[in-house]
């Protein structure tokens, strides 16, 4: 008997799983939300950990109830809970993970190189490769040595990722995310407010949290207002930047470059 074809994933599966965020055990997310809500998708691990922590710091759950509602051990949450902590919602999203065998390549090993290139210690007719070899007794591909040193100097490099820029408002996003949940969980139209719940849906947190920390620049102080200017009050201002906001998140979520 022929297997019925696979069906293709879905746009949100897809997108979990290309920001390394798709829960491999759903099935073990048993809190009440993720079971009551489409707003909460326990396929989304982003969200599931945001909710977990939640649970404990807002509403007060034990941790051994809470862990174990989520499915996971009392380390797990508390490691958790403290990535949250130190860099809010972007801190739960997971990290790609780094290529292997690159054990090799330690930070002492990276710091000669990088000194051999300078002209130190360097002998006359004696590669990299063998100048490694007999500085630390380790046999590395040129090749791993050239991305060890590219590796080093992306992470020095300005970030460009706006969940992991320094002037991102982790505590801004925190609070446009409470305020769309706020909005589902009492069956209020989602686009009431517009803060991309739209989007949160169809294509999950990390998108959401992309997009909303792109949005979440600096404050900007406006200039002084000149004769036949408009100067809008602050409330307008804030009222104005929210619409704005609304319909950019909105147009991500139809796949609509704003």
């Amino acid at each position: 008997m022929r297997r019925p074809p696979k069906l293709p994933p879905d746009a949100k599966t897809q997108a979990l799983r290309e920001a390394g965020a798709l829960h491999p055990h759903p099935e073990a997310v048993r809190d009440d939300a993720f079971v009551s809500h489409p707003f909460f998708d326990p396929r989304d691990r982003v969200q599931v950990k945001y909710e977990m922590v939640r649970r404990h710091q807002v509403d007060g759950r034990p941790v051994t109830e809470v862990a174990a509602r989520f499915g996971v051990s009392r380390q797990t949450f508390y490691q958790t809970a403290a990535a949250f902590e130190a860099h809010g919602i972007s801190g739960l999203v997971p990290k790609r993970p780094g290529p292997k065998g690159a054990h090799k390549c330690t930070e002492a090993v990276v710091d000669y190189v990088e000194r051999w290139r300078a002209g130190e210690d360097v002998r006359p007719d004696e590669p990299l490769t063998a100048a490694v070899a007999r500085r630390f007794g380790v046999s590395i591909h040129a090749r791993s040595l050239d991305r060890a040193v590219a590796r080093r100097k992306k992470k020095t490099a300005p970030a460009d990722d706006p969940m992991t820029a320094s002037s991102l408002d982790v505590e801004q996003v925190r609070r446009q995310y409470e305020v769309a949940r706020q909005d589902a969980a009492t069956d209020v139209a989602f686009s009431r407010r517009g803060y991309g719940v739209a989007l949160l849906m169809s294509r999950g947190m990390p998108a959401w949290l992309k997009a909303v920390a792109t949005l979440c620049l600096p404050p900007v102080e406006p200039p002084a207002a000149e004769s036949g200017d408009l100067d809008l009050a602050p409330p307008v201002r804030s009222e104005m930047a929210r619409v704005l906001a609304s319909l950019v998140l909105g147009r991500i979520a139809e796949g609509i470059s704003p």
